[in-house]
């Protein structure tokens, strides 16, 4: 009796489409590692580039060849990982920026609204006129009236702003900072006490606020509360009562004001 002919396996293949994303994402990680991420420095346009491509070369490679054997090491798996961690890398560096930003925004919102109730009590319970006013007495940094999380510019002020009048430069603040300052005419209870309705009132919000859309609110007793749009609607009802009952008008985030930012 003759002996069976054995069949040989055929051999591995390296996946030359892995090895190209393999290629693109040390590239990318290299990129990260010599360009700092910094808030005001988002990430440059050639790492997102690296970061699709690392994406398309992972898919490509999960399906070239896909009926041939490939190499335990350069298969089709190292450029599934290799497409799985480019994409996380972009995604985890994206969130923490903007993780980082949402709390300086806080910071700045609370910073200000601390600042107002603090001039107040200096000021026998008397809210601050404007943020201008806020500036002009070193109780806030120019910085503080910028916000991160809307992609512009911080605000910068011409070299001798000092020196500007001052309805001109409440112009300027109003028009150039990143938030609505709403606590003019708001006054203490006597001795300067923050009553339970004092805390209901807004005194700062961010420019382009819409009521049925989430975002921070800064209150006359200097803290600040992250709302979603059901809650904003709520907040600012509670807002408008509280006012009421001391003779201030309603507050609205879609009123009438001076321009919106247009820095870059």
């Amino acid at each position: 009796m003759s002996a069976k002919p054995t069949t040989e396996m055929p051999p591995r293949i390296i996946n030359w489409m892995s090895v190209a994303a393999l290629i693109s994402f040390i590239a990318e990680l290299a990129m990260l590692a010599t360009h700092k991420v910094t808030l005001h420095k988002p990430p440059p346009i050639s790492e997102l580039i690296l970061s699709l491509l690392t994406l398309f070369l992972g898919a490509g490679a999960v399906i070239y060849r896909i009926r041939d054997r490939q190499n335990i090491i350069l298969g089709r798996w190292l450029g599934g990982i290799c497409m799985t961690l480019g994409m996380l890398v972009f995604a985890v560096q994206s969130v923490s920026i903007h993780k980082a930003q949402e709390t300086l925004q806080f910071r700045h919102m609370r910073d200000i609204a601390r600042a107002c109730l603090s001039y107040a009590r200096a000021h026998d319970g008397n809210y601050p006129e404007n943020l201008a006013v806020l500036v002009r007495d070193g109780r806030i940094r120019v910085a503080d009236l910028s916000d991160p999380t809307n992609g512009l510019v911080p605000l910068t002020l011409p070299p001798q702003w000092r020196k500007i009048k001052t309805g001109e430069f409440d112009l300027i603040i109003r028009r150039n900072s990143d938030f609505r300052y709403a606590g003019r005419g708001l006054t203490l209870a006597a001795g300067g006490r923050v009553t339970p309705d004092i805390k209901k009132i807004i005194v700062l919000f961010r420019n382009a606020q819409e009521q049925i859309n989430a975002g921070p609110l800064a209150f006359a007793d200097g803290s600040v509360k992250y709302f979603d749009g059901l809650q904003m609607i709520k907040a600012l009802q509670r807002c408008n009562i509280a006012r009421k009952d001391i003779g201030l008008p309603p507050l609205s985030f879609d009123q009438p004001d001076e321009p919106a930012p247009s820095r870059k």
